[in-house]
């Protein structure tokens, strides 16, 4: 458990689990993934926050710091005071520790120095303009000093960028990232298809492959806990080290270990807990509190939870749901094109014309049913192309998406066929008509009661 081959093993299991749920072939970097940076204060983390806060200390440095006006004066020495202050909290966050990060202070801080410095910058623009006709004689030496109002252009220009870095660390200080590196509970949620799995895998990837040192990563997945075992006795099987670690205590004692030798927090992550009917006989609800009192123990230990959107009541308490920070994963938003450009092209399809950013196309389960429906429309037009026949389009509008749609009804009914043993032959057997008999029957029951679901018995 603290070997590179015993992480490398644990990464191969991971996959074989997630199956076609993780494609890192297919991988897509999203801002989600920087959450991951402030639960388990990644060198990343810290470095990020240094860097800013260097070239902060830098910009406010070139402002002038002596003026005639007396206002401005007074003005620029109580920025210049606020400014030390938050430099001073800035600089105690630059290496790793479990202390407590005060985030509140520095937004109320940053939030007092923005309108300071918006006032400040409309001093410093009347000035210009009472001075912008003055100009200064060459030096004997041929040189050009600045003008007045070259030096209050330069002091405007300073201050928009150290402006900039104040509300770098505002945002910063309000985000999910900064709430997890304080406390580091993480409930990720998001609708079906749009990358949970793939993103915690890949995280467990990155983590375990880093180049210099293996991050102390954990994953187990809900679908296979059962309410009739202890859970963490199913954790311990659940990685196989069931006979080297025999207690909860030996386990969690282990990660927080490893977290502060590494400087970096053990990630524990339990993937998509709705994936078992544990959680309908209340085996989460009835676990989870104690779950997270356990771990609070140890400093050095993050947990990440992850729940299809819609299961959160099934699985949690409200009260459970608020010792978690919550994130919702939005798949390819804002993305889409990027996406679209990764997967069209391993899959060797031939890029539309104009850019497919179809909302749909947020969703990577939707992009890969898509890429793999057309991958055999291409292989059709290669067959077409030699036989003289016209090619056809890719994607066109409504025959393109009925195309997509009519391809995983399919796809699903072979799926759906060979597990219940029906006759494979989906163009004669009356069973095989998923779409008519099914699909179509719990739409039209949904619609009549006005609500996504529908009770079994109907």
């Amino acid at each position: 458990m603290t070997n590179k081959d015993w992480y490398k093993k644990h990464l191969a299991q991971i996959k074989q689990k997630a199956g076609v749920r993780y494609t890192p072939e297919l991988n897509v970097n999203l801002p989600i993934s920087e959450l991951f940076d402030g639960i388990s204060r990644t060198k990343n983390f810290y470095a990020t926050i240094r860097e800013k806060y260097g070239e902060l200390f830098r910009e406010f440095r070139y402002v002038t710091s002596k003026y005639k006006n007396k206002e401005l004066q007074k003005n620029y020495d109580q920025i210049k005071k606020d400014i030390e202050s938050l430099f001073e909290v800035l600089e105690s966050i630059k290496e790793y520790n479990t202390s407590h990060i005060p985030w509140d202070k520095i937004q109320e801080q940053t939030k007092v120095l923005e309108d300071k410095l918006w006032k400040f910058t409309d001093q410093l623009r009347k000035e210009r303009d009472q001075v912008k006709d003055i100009k200064i004689p060459s030096g004997k030496d041929g040189s050009y000093p600045q003008s007045p109002s070259e030096k209050f252009n330069s002091d405007i220009h300073h201050i928009y960028k150290t402006q900039e870095l104040i509300r770098y660390f505002e945002e910063l200080s309000s985000s999910t990232k900064a709430q997890l590196s304080n406390h580091p509970f993480l409930l990720l949620t998001g609708s079906a298809g749009t990358g949970k799995t793939h993103l915690l895998c890949d995280v467990v990837e990155q983590r375990i492959n880093n180049e210099k040192d293996t991050l102390p990563t954990f994953l187990v997945f809900g679908e296979f806990f059962s309410d009739e075992t202890d859970f963490w006795s199913q954790v311990l099987k659940q990685l196989e080290i069931e006979n080297t670690i025999k207690t909860k205590d030996d386990f969690l004692k282990k990660l927080n270990n490893l977290g502060k030798e590494a400087k970096n927090r053990s990630l524990l992550i339990m993937d998509a807990l709705n994936e078992n009917s544990s959680h309908a006989s209340g085996f989460w609800k009835n676990n989870l509190n104690t779950i997270i009192q356990e771990i609070k123990k140890y400093p050095n230990i993050a947990l990440i939870v992850s729940v299809r959107s819609g299961f959160e009541n099934e699985v949690f308490t409200e009260k459970q749901k608020a010792l978690f920070i919550h994130e919702k994963h939005q798949g390819f938003r804002f993305r889409e094109w990027e996406a679209v450009n990764k997967f069209f092209k391993a899959f060797s399809l031939t890029l539309p014309e104009i850019p497919l950013l179809m909302p749909e196309f947020q969703n990577p389960l939707f992009l890969l049913l898509f890429c793999k429906a057309f991958e055999r429309r291409m292989k059709e037009n290669r067959k077409n192309e030699k036989k003289g026949k016209r090619e056809r389009q890719i994607f066109r509008g409504h025959e393109g998406a009925t195309y997509i749609f009519e391809s995983f009804i399919l796809n699903a009914t072979d799926i759906i066929a060979k597990e219940f043993k029906i006759q494979k032959n989906r163009f004669k057997s009356p069973a095989y008509h998923i779409w008519n008999e099914v699909i179509k029957e719990i739409a039209n029951e949904m619609v009549k009661q006005n609500d996504d679901r529908i009770p079994v018995f109907v």
